[in-house]
């Protein structure tokens, strides 16, 4: 909602902000991430790091694992910069013949630093494709390149390869996850049966054709985040919790502590039910989507092997508009993966949806 607020927790002390201020705290560099933060309609056991919130993630471009590193990233340039103002203030002092023997007290400081970011900064150093001197100069001041995953260092292409490379067309496969639906492989085996028919396509229909893999392969991965986050819950169980709790909260014998108690947990549990709901509705959305993506691919390509060839721009536009939807729809999963790890891990406080 437009209106909620966040309580942020910098340095102990907690501190209102609306959507809009944080944002602003957040591409400012005000927070770096790691602060704890909850919202204002939720219970102080729902605290955890800002940089796993959606918005932290949407601000800087990254997912979950990239926010971390944003966080590492901030710790160590703020302790970088508390190091080159040191070692300016000292040399200049001594270069002026000023007594600086107050400074092993900010030395002190600042190896205090230091160990706070002990962990960060080994982080980042092991990114690095190089070592010693330059990887720590580089991941203080951001200096050279980090290595490839893993800490491979990559292969340095030939130029036939190069041009070889910007030549080929996108590729229209999608990768495939573990246990993944058989829509999906239907889907995987349309976009095969209709690369070798890339050539001979407009370029109205390549174009079409891949977005819809791109887009073929946001949807997979949402889906499976939603899988991993349904799986082992049992609505089922819930719903009769949920019951059951109505139930207790009716009898009037109740005292006042234990009639609050069963209130807060009937809450919790009616929140987390929402949250499960919602991700099956979303996730039968999604399905649907799919579902209209296969046929119009199915189309197109038969419009191209037949003889009706007029009809492949207006089958390749119905596909690209199909696609359109379908990474609306994409986007708006992407909404539930805070709520849904949440449901998991404890309750938000709000007031139940109702349709």
């Amino acid at each position: 909602m437009a209106d909620t607020s966040f309580i942020v927790y910098d340095d102990g002390t907690p501190a209102t902000y609306m959507e809009a201020r944080l944002t602003r705290a957040i591409i400012n560099g005000e927070l770096d991430g790691d602060e704890l933060f909850r919202r204002s309609d939720e219970p102080e056991s729902a605290l955890r790091p800002l940089h796993r919130s959606l918005l932290f993630q949407r601000l800087h471009g990254v997912d979950a694992a990239g926010a971390e590193r944003v966080v590492h990233t901030n710790k160590v340039r703020a302790f970088s910069r508390h190091l080159t103002a040191f070692m300016a203030v000292v040399l200049g002092l001594n270069i002026l013949g000023v007594n600086t023997w107050w400074a092993v007290f900010w030395f002190i400081a600042l190896a205090v630093h230091g160990a706070k970011v002990a962990g960060p900064f080994a982080s980042l150093y092991r990114e690095r494709q190089d070592d010693g001197p330059a990887a720590v100069l580089g991941v203080l001041y951001g200096l050279g390149e980090r290595s490839q995953p893993e800490g491979r260092k990559p292969e340095q292409p030939a130029a036939t390869e190069i041009a070889a490379a910007e030549a080929r067309p996108v590729p229209t496969t999608v990768a495939r996850g573990p246990n993944e639906p058989t829509l999906h492989d239907e889907l995987r085996e349309e976009l095969s049966r209709l690369a070798p028919l890339r050539d001979e396509l407009h370029d109205a229909g390549r174009e079409a054709l891949d977005s819809t893999a791109q887009a073929l392969d946001e949807l997979f991965g949402q889906r499976r985040q939603i899988a991993e986050q349904l799986a082992g819950e049992d609505v089922e169980a819930l719903e009769r919790e949920v019951a059951e709790l109505e139930t207790d909260l009716q009898d009037a014998s109740l005292d006042a502590r234990t009639r609050e108690a069963i209130a807060q947990t009937l809450d919790a549990a009616r929140q987390r039910l929402d949250s499960l709901h919602d991700a099956r509705r979303v996730d039968r959305l999604l399905r649907v989507r799919a579902r209209a993506v296969l046929h119009k691919l199915k189309a197109l390509r038969l419009s191209v092997v037949s003889s009706a060839r007029p009809s492949e721009a207006s089958d390749a536009a119905r596909l690209g508009e199909v696609v359109d939807a379908l990474r609306h729809d994409v986007a708006g999963a992407a909404e539930l993966e805070e709520a849904l790890a949440e449901a998991r891990t404890g309750p938000r406080v709000r007031s139940r949806r109702r349709n």
